[in-house]
């Protein structure tokens, strides 16, 4: 069997209620190591705006990067090309 157990610095990377477009939440992330930083794309869900009468969540690909896997300092809303 094995046995799970959450580290103690989770989650590594939380809501910033001072971002409106990740107030809300920050889910399914995945992180890639490249070189000397780790690059962590995460869902970000947005706080509700009123949109054509509804109020709606927009959700949002952000990017952040560290040095260490931890502290992600680096966050930004990913663009498309």
């Amino acid at each position: 069997m094995v046995k799970i157990k959450r580290h103690p610095r989770n989650p590594i990377l939380t809501p910033d209620e001072d971002t409106p477009w990740e107030a809300v939440g920050t889910y399914n992330g995945s992180i890639v190591k490249e070189k000397n930083k780790y690059h962590f794309v995460y869902r970000a869900v947005a706080s509700k705006q009123h949109y054509f009468s509804q109020n709606i969540e927009l959700n949002s690909i952000g990017h952040a990067i560290s040095h260490d896997g931890f502290d992600f300092k680096q966050r930004k809303l990913s663009k498309s090309d």
